[in-house]
């Protein structure tokens, strides 16, 4: 009803769950950043033996349903951990759709090549997984749960 999501992980893979709260935890602390999910809380919780991490996010609209943004955005993911060549390559050789503003790639470029500098290496990024971009209500691009295994 607050428009938000509540997310809770437990009885899984330790290290998913470890790299979920380094991402949360990061998030939290850039909140600041319009390309970062707005964290509302986090916390642990134990039913008998088992202990949940829960957090609660902003409730994102998925992108899949522009079919020209959804491909340029995963084709862009794509490019991102090849470096630097390849995405000046990228972008030279495909046209940025209409609806997407220019601004808004480079932010979202900018806050990926952020996560990898902090978090980077403890698992590998799943950006060009587009369920992982999404919208806010006002068309802005957020970055949602960028790391799996």
């Amino acid at each position: 009803p607050r428009g938000t999501i509540l997310k809770v992980l437990g009885l899984g893979n330790r290290k998913r769950e470890e790299i979920v709260k380094n991402y949360v935890k990061f998030f939290t602390q850039h909140q600041t950043n319009p390309y970062y999910p707005k964290i509302y809380s986090t916390g642990e919780f134990t039913v008998g033996n088992e202990t949940y991490f829960v957090y609660e996010m902003e409730y994102l609209n998925y992108i899949s349903n522009e079919e020209e943004v959804l491909e340029y955005i995963e084709d862009l993911m794509e490019a991102l951990p090849r470096g630097e060549q390849a995405l000046r390559a990228f972008q030279m050789n495909r046209p940025l759709p209409a609806s997407l503003p220019a601004n808004d790639v480079a932010g979202l470029v900018q806050a990926t090549y952020e996560l990898e500098q902090r978090l980077g290496g403890k698992a590998p990024l799943d950006l060009s997984m587009i369920e992982n971009i999404r919208r806010r209500d006002d068309g802005h691009l957020v970055i949602m749960d960028p790391y799996s295994l």
